[in-house]
């Protein structure tokens, strides 16, 4: 089940895909990162649960707000308001048939913890490809090539003399 969260902070709009439980706040760990000092370092989660997408405050101080009305918890639908301290945002959830099957595997290669991409694994992985294709590369080149032996090739055949 995925959805998308669009958030208005700062005067610019983005908008975040999820498929599983993610954090939203200012800390760095979160999914979700937002800037601005109303909202908590860990400020509420977003996670699918029986079939539905629910939200839950974490405890935050300026108060996890959908359709202007505080919330500890609730269940969502989409095209609902939710507003964090003083952050908008709008939740939907993404049709099933809309998402392609690349798109699908680029998401779950690219979710950590929390759906939270990480790049530095990917710079690993890139790295320890190249080292692999140098080593192979360099061992090709020491390793001596079969060459034809005299004894493998082929043995002249004497022609009869003409008569």
């Amino acid at each position: 089940m995925r959805a998308s969260l669009t958030i208005q902070e700062g005067g610019e709009t983005t908008r975040h895909r999820f498929v599983h439980r993610t954090v939203i706040g200012r800390d760095s760990d979160c999914a979700v990162v937002l800037t601005n000092r109303s909202v908590s370092r860990k400020h509420a989660v977003l996670e699918p649960v029986e079939g539905q997408w629910v939200l839950h405050d974490l405890s935050s101080v300026n108060g996890t707000f959908v359709k202007e009305g505080r919330v500890k918890e609730v269940r969502l639908s989409g095209g609902e308001t939710i507003r964090f301290g003083d952050v908008r945002a709008v939740f939907e959830v993404i049709d099933e048939a809309e998402v392609s099957g690349a798109r699908r595997l680029l998401e779950n290669l690219a979710a950590g913890r929390g759906g939270k991409a990480r790049p530095m694994a990917g710079l690993v992985v890139a790295l320890v490809g190249i080292l692999l294709l140098l080593l192979a590369t360099l061992w090709s080149r020491r390793t001596p090539r079969a060459t034809a032996s005299p004894a493998s090739a082929p043995t002249p055949v004497a022609t009869p003399p003409a008569s």
